[in-house]
């Protein structure tokens, strides 16, 4: 068994989640939940009078890795963070 390091706001916004779907709106957008090999970049939003400005800190990625992409509304930003690993 693997050990897994406790989030408490995974959970609030699990328990959320599970609430949502009882009462029958649809949850996450149509997305699965993060799962734990998952990683969630911080981003810093703001508006200009024109524009939406993204800041993603997305360290050890390059930007050729990086697929931004909007659908339905909804902004994505996809990326693979390889770690070596020596052993």
């Amino acid at each position: 068994m693997a050990l897994v390091k406790w989030e408490p706001l995974r959970e609030i916004d699990e328990m959320f989640d599970r609430y949502i779907r009882a009462m029958g709106w649809p949850s996450n957008r149509g997305q699965e939940l993060i799962t734990t090999g998952d990683w969630s970049p911080r981003v810093d939003i703001s508006e200009t009078t024109n524009d939406f400005v993204i800041k993603a800190e997305i360290p050890e990625v390059r930007k050729e890795d990086v697929k931004v992409s909007v659908d339905n509304r909804v902004l994505t930003i996809q990326g693979e963070r390889k770690q070596e690993k020596e052993e």
